[in-house]
């Protein structure tokens, strides 16, 4: 089963929202394998968009837009030795 964070992004700017991304990614042990999303999209989507094509880092290995709900989006670890 994986291990899984979830974080709460509604309401931030794109910028504070992509550092916030990036510590997180950061410092997750190595254990955790997903990082769900909750970005909303009604107010746009800025964070959305910013996840898809501007989120880098060695730890990832993919990220799926959510096709149930456009408000998450699932970033895919891969387990850091």
């Amino acid at each position: 089963m994986p291990n899984k964070i979830e974080i709460d992004l509604h309401g931030m700017e794109v910028l504070p929202a992509k550092k916030k991304l990036q510590k997180l990614i950061a410092n997750c042990g190595s254990d955790v394998t997903e990082i769900v999303v909750i970005h909303g999209y009604r107010s746009g989507t800025g964070i959305k968009d910013m996840i898809a094509t501007e989120l880098k880092s060695k730890r990832i290995w993919e990220i799926q837009q959510s096709i149930l709900n456009p408000g998450i989006s699932t970033i895919y670890l891969k387990k850091s030795k």
